[in-house]
């Protein structure tokens, strides 16, 4: 899905390690700020949400379901969306598609607001344990888009047709994608069934 759209050099693109910390790097990348959210800062949000959640039901969880019990990432959609909306950011709108596949689902792409997409699939951890793993796609420049998934060696560059075929793609294998943009200005649009 290499669409040949050069990338600015300077394109900030963290790597995950053994860890499943891809949240942490989906939202540093979408930022384009290296090591602006932290792992401590993700951990207190998760106990934030477990906090609220236990104090509204006698049947919320012995464990945390915001993060792994391990210590070792795979954080749930509340709290990316806190992290970002600490940061101006709003992702509370989700890809809605319908027959028209995810062209006719998208906003208008060149819209200011829209800053890029979180898209989180379903993955395996050893091939057995189920988990999901998060991906950012960010706007780059007008009509230019980049996949920065922190599994891969170095980000994909693409065009608005590039994306089209990606989030398809991500949609197909049955991934939810958040719409990322400025708070107070929604993607539009991208709730048609």
């Amino acid at each position: 899905m290499d669409s040949g759209v050069p990338l600015r050099p300077a394109l900030v693109h963290e790597r995950q390690g053994w860890n499943q910390h891809c949240a942490r790097h989906s939202i540093n990348n979408l930022l384009q700020q290296r090591g602006a959210v932290t792992k401590a800062e993700l951990d207190g949000i998760a106990e934030e949400l477990f906090r609220a959640e236990r104090q509204l039901t006698s049947d919320a969880p012995l464990f945390n379901p915001n993060k792994s019990a391990l210590g070792l990432g795979n954080y749930s959609v509340g709290v990316i969306e806190r992290a970002l909306r600490n940061r101006g950011l709003d992702c509370s709108e989700r890809l809605r598609v319908g027959a028209d596949g995810v062209r006719g689902a998208l906003p208008d792409t060149a819209a200011a607001p829209l800053v890029g997409f979180i898209v989180n699939r379903p993955s395996t951890v050893c091939f057995v344990f189920p988990v999901r793993h998060w991906l950012p796609i960010v706007r780059v420049g007008p009509g230019a888009w980049a996949n920065l998934d922190s599994l891969r060696p170095a980000p994909l560059p693409l065009d608005l047709d590039g994306l089209h075929a990606a989030l398809q793609h991500e949609v197909d294998r049955g991934a939810d994608v958040l719409l990322v943009s400025r708070s107070g200005g929604g993607g539009g649009g991208a709730t048609q069934e």
